[in-house]
């Protein structure tokens, strides 16, 4: 599968199944059409286990992921995969996506400044899995920092604005980057708490309940 810049994804669904992570390009957007443009991952995916649908590290700079829907198809999984990882990159976006049904995080982001995540439903992500080292879950998903402030890539400048998480692992959302402006999401039904926050200067405006 092979996307290039500003792809569109108009079909109403759209079977993957590669055998390594997807990598994003600098600027390229996949770009759908909501509820009715889905990615769904294919039975018994032939990815490794704890690894992700698609990747973007350094030098792929602004991926951006916008009204898609991305099926983890779990039920028909044996092992745990993932949706996105971003490593080092700077301004990725993921905004009015839904994600559902991944066995580990729907989403990690790790140092890249300016991450803008919002208005997406993220459900079902993240729930226990059986591995190698036991009964285990993840968090829906993740917007973290820790690299030293004089890096390029000091996660400043990252927003989570209006998004649902629900029944997912462990955490609703986890995030660490510094400064982080956290507000109106919901958050709530995930298997051990709400929000868990890992640094100083978090801006935390949402919501949520744990049942």
């Amino acid at each position: 599968m092979s996307l290039s810049v500003a792809t569109s994804l108009t079909t109403k669904q759209r079977i993957v199944n590669p055998a390594t992570t997807i990598s994003m390009s600098a600027n390229t957007t996949w770009r759908g059409q909501g509820s009715g443009s889905i990615v769904k991952l294919a039975n018994g995916a032939a990815l490794a286990a704890d690894s992700y649908l698609v990747t973007a590290t350094v030098g792929a700079s602004q991926p951006r992921f916008v009204d898609l829907t991305f099926d983890g198809n779990r039920a028909n999984q044996t092992k745990r995969i993932r949706g996105i990882v971003g490593f080092q990159v700077l301004h990725p976006m993921i905004q009015r996506c839904w994600f559902y049904d991944w066995g580990g995080s729907a989403f990690v982001i790790s140092n890249c400044p300016g991450t803008l995540v919002s208005d997406n439903l993220v459900e079902r992500c993240g729930r226990k899995w059986s591995g190698a080292s036991g009964t285990q879950g993840e968090q829906g998903m993740s917007v973290l920092g820790d690299v030293a402030a004089t890096s390029a890539f000091y996660a400043v400048g990252c927003a989570i604005d209006r998004n649902v998480v629900r029944y997912c692992g462990w955490d609703g959302i986890n995030f660490s980057a510094p400064g982080v402006i956290v507000r109106a999401n919901t958050v709530h039904n995930n298997g051990l708490e709400c929000g868990t926050v890992g640094a100083a200067g978090i801006y935390w405006t949402g919501s949520g309940t744990r049942a």
